[in-house]
């Protein structure tokens, strides 16, 4: 099975707070494609819960990093065929209802990974 970490750091000098309530969801933040480039459609997500502006939200002071773990087989209701394949985080984050979360997109570089057999 394929295993994802994502590690999430603050680079900055001042701290932030984190809206991570679409983070559990594998399949809202994780973008998979073939070795060519063709994306490769995920099972849709769950709806979010909604956004209360507390819950998910987490702080991290400068230099500080959270990290989340997914699982392939929660990106796919079938195994992918045997080939050559990229994966990347990404979200898109807005201020929410509270107005203190940090704003902006997270995305990391693209991830190669190989399925060898089915």
């Amino acid at each position: 099975d394929l295993a994802i970490e994502v590690a999430v750091r603050n680079p900055g000098p001042a701290s932030i707070c984190l809206n991570t309530l679409t983070f559990q969801y594998s399949a809202a933040v994780l973008e998979v494609q073939t070795a060519d480039g063709t994306p490769v459609a995920p099972i849709p997500p769950s709806l979010p819960p909604i956004d209360d502006g507390l819950t998910g939200r987490i702080e991290l002071v400068p230099g500080a990093e959270a990290s989340f773990n997914y699982s392939g087989a929660s990106l796919f209701d079938a195994p992918l065929p045997r080939g050559r394949y990229a994966i990347r985080f990404r979200v898109m984050l807005v201020e929410g209802p509270s107005g203190r979360n940090w704003a902006g997109t997270l995305v990391s570089d693209w991830v190669s990974f190989s399925i060898l057999g089915e």
